[in-house]
């Protein structure tokens, strides 16, 4: 007992299995979970690891559409609608308790599986020795599982406990499930794992887009450089599948299996072990994280500002033309005005840039993709009208129902005293004016 309570980060683990802390709001049972986790405070204001952004995303990136993603059942036609039935598991039924599951009519095998959890799982390969009392515990006591309140994965809160039964599927070379789980980050596949030996010695290998191995793990089941496992040839097919999935999210990991070349979805997740999972270089923890872009450029929150990604107010945006010697070179997009403001710039081509500026306070990217106005090249001809002969000049449009309006014409934004970011930026703009 003495030896338990002089670990107190083990204590805040068994506090936290046992629901004590389920009264605490979730910023500040992420930040004591976290600590208990990595032995470090979690930095919600400047978050830069892939563990500190997942908890940054649960507060922040709240989508109604995130419920329906994570439930067993309902995710089945998302996934449909998106990229088709034909990569579903045959769902054999679902019901709201264990007492009305009709095992008659089940086959011999199958899965039983909970819908708002990732413990709910029962696999019956013979149903006349399946044991029902204890399939009937651990489906019970999954169901009663507020999964939500362990990790505070907020699009959980909503989905209802069922239980539904699913085709048993295994690939017959292989005699196994094997998962293949890929980490998309904007959209973009930038690595996958393959899970394997589940249930005798669970280990995950990783590999990077282009299927070689990556020199990295989880701690929880760690990689084992010494199996050699032939990945399938659909694995290609796989990746996009899951990019097709992960439009539009900064980051979503989706999970597919390849039973006898056939493609078929397993589940979508935002958060990975709840993104308090060790890796086993913690420098991984650091990549991964630069990788989680936000509107086309990275992560960028300060103090004084935190943007709320569900937030979006109808304003009027600003794409302001910064015109040096008579050539529109970057537009500048102002969103949010009256809420929540972010600026982001783009070159000529709609290319997003990595820099942000001119204002004080400095202001974050968008969180989402900032879409090209459909009278951009209008825009950028106007401007280079009214920019002809002139030195340096900004000029200002808005696009309201597809139709340009003109805003203003400035010589000296900000005054000439903003602050541009990274510090480089203003030396760099500096040059292409030409005096």
């Amino acid at each position: 007992m003495n030896k338990f309570l002089k670990d107190p980060k083990r204590v805040v683990n068994v506090l936290a299995a046992r629901g004590v802390l389920n009264f605490l709001p979730d910023e500040q049972y992420l930040k004591l979970r976290y600590w208990a986790a990595f032995g470090r405070k979690l930095d919600l204001e400047n978050p830069s690891r892939f563990t500190e952004k997942l908890q940054w995303l649960k507060l922040h990136d709240r989508k109604p559409e995130y419920s329906r993603m994570v439930d067993k059942y309902e995710a089945k036609q998302y996934v449909a609608d998106k990229i088709g039935e034909e990569y579903i598991i045959p769902t054999l039924g679902v019901w709201d308790s264990f007492d009305e599951i009709d095992f008659e009519s089940l086959p011999d095998k199958f899965v039983l599986k909970c819908t708002h959890d990732s413990g709910g799982l029962v696999i019956c390969k013979d149903k006349k020795s399946l044991d029902k009392d204890k399939a009937r515990t651990k489906i019970e006591k999954s169901l009663k599982n507020n999964y939500y309140l362990w990790g505070r994965e907020w699009p959980y809160k909503n989905v209802k406990p069922r239980i539904i039964a699913e085709q048993f599927m295994v690939d017959s070379k292989t005699e196994d499930l094997r998962d293949f789980k890929f980490f998309c980050f904007g959209g973009q596949v930038r690595c996958f794992k393959v899970d394997f030996d589940r249930f005798i010695e669970h280990r995950a290998n990783y590999y990077d887009e282009k299927s070689h191995i990556l020199n990295f793990g989880e701690v929880m089941c760690p990689p084992d450089y010494n199996k050699k496992i032939e990945l399938p040839k659909s694995i290609g097919k796989m990746e996009k599948l899951a990019q097709k999935l992960a439009e539009e999210h900064p980051f979503l990991r989706a999970d597919f299996y390849d039973v006898d070349g056939k493609v078929y979805f397993g589940e979508m997740t935002f958060y990975p072990a709840s993104g308090f999972g060790a890796f086993t270089d913690d420098e991984w923890d650091k990549l991964l994280g630069s990788w989680i872009p936000m509107g086309g450029g990275q992560l960028l929150i300060t103090k004084q500002l935190i943007i709320i990604l569900e937030k979006r107010q109808m304003d009027l945006m600003d794409y302001k033309f910064y015109c040096f010697n008579g050539i529109p070179q970057y537009c500048q997009v102002i969103k949010n005005r009256s809420s929540y403001e972010t600026i982001d710039f783009f070159d000529m081509e709609w290319h997003h840039q990595n820099f942000t500026g001119i204002g004080v306070p400095l202001k974050p990217h968008s969180i989402l993709p900032v879409q090209c106005p459909h009278t951009f090249i209008k825009m950028k001809e106007m401007a280079e009208v009214l920019a002809e002969k002139m030195k340096f000049v900004r000029v200002d449009f808005y696009e309201i129902n597809g139709k340009m309006y003109f805003g203003e014409i400035t010589f000296y934004p900000a005054s000439g005293f903003g602050a541009l970011e990274p510090e480089d930026t203003d030396a760099w703009l500096g040059k292409l004016l030409r005096v």
